[in-house]
């Protein structure tokens, strides 16, 4: 794409999410295997059968390492008064300098209630087992992590970027927004349009996706983990086909007028029931409740 880049002016480019891995979405398809994988990795990890999973993840690079460790340390400290044991996964991927990061954060605010756990890099099938395992993603709205978590209808704590402090050019402080990639800002604005009805109120099932930040960190981690899973049967087949319709038509509409006026758009899209399996879910892959 990036040798196009030239002869591409950037108002034609918009940003659409991308389906989750084939990996995947094979082993939620298989719910034997599934569950063995998910035996396989709670067992590697020490994780009893009535613990709780909190999953902590900053994009693939994992180049987040400060925001992750105050996080791994906020939830050490937060949760422990909690009735059951909870287990803080941090995803480090290859990234070893953050992997020594959170041990150090384990060491210094672990405790027998609360466990900290740097996790190395992890292939597809291993991520879908620990996101079924898992009852809360505190993560970045990234375009393959939004997906999959979707899929297996696990809560995400989303971090919004903030304004740091830099130097400018002449050494004088300002204000400057952290970077969030074009298809981030995608996805959250999907995840704040999803329609609220597809959660089952009678449940009080804890909500798919909501904002949170230093402030209500531990906060909003406990109310998910109090709430049942929730359920998200038209998501994300019919609700992600309609956002990206919504994107194309966009994307359309920005084509420069031709000779003769502004191009037409025609984008007809046939309604059809959606398919688990296309959308990399399973009514029948065990999950978490």
């Amino acid at each position: 794409m990036r040798a196009y880049a030239p002869r591409i002016p950037k108002a034609r480019y918009l940003p659409a999410g991308y389906p989750i891995r084939a990996p995947f979405a094979a082993l939620l398809r298989d719910p034997p295997a599934l569950a063995a994988r998910i035996d396989e990795e709670r067992a590697a990890l020490g994780i009893g059968a009535d613990d709780d999973v909190v999953m902590l993840m900053m994009g693939g690079l994992a180049m987040n390492g400060k925001l992750m460790a105050s996080d791994a340390a906020a939830l050490a400290l937060g949760l422990r008064g909690r009735d059951r044991k909870v287990h803080v996964l941090a995803m480090c991927s290859g990234n070893a300098a953050l992997q020594k990061q959170i041990e150090d954060v384990a060491a210094q605010h672990g405790s027998d209630r609360v466990q900290i756990h740097a996790v190395g890099r992890k292939d597809a099938a291993s991520m879908a087992a620990l996101m079924c395992t898992s009852r809360a993603l505190i993560t970045k709205p990234g375009g393959g992590t939004t997906n999959e978590a979707l899929a297996v209808d696990l809560p995400m704590l989303l971090r919004r970027p903030k304004e740091e402090r830099a130097k400018g050019p002449l050494g004088f402080l300002k204000l400057r927004p952290s970077y969030e990639l074009a298809w981030e800002r995608a996805n959250r604005a999907y995840l704040e349009a999803l329609p609220q009805s597809a959660i089952d109120p009678r449940r009080a099932e804890a909500p798919i996706a909501q904002d949170v930040d230093e402030g209500n960190l531990v906060s909003l981690v406990s109310d998910v983990l109090d709430r049942p899973r929730p359920h998200l049967d038209d998501v994300p087949a019919r609700g992600f086909a309609a956002h990206a319709r919504a994107i194309v038509r966009a994307m359309l509409e920005k084509r420069p007028a031709g000779p003769d006026g502004p191009l037409p758009v025609a984008l007809d899209v046939v309604e059809e029931e959606p398919a688990q399996a296309a959308a990399g879910a399973d009514d029948d892959a065990p999950r978490a409740s």
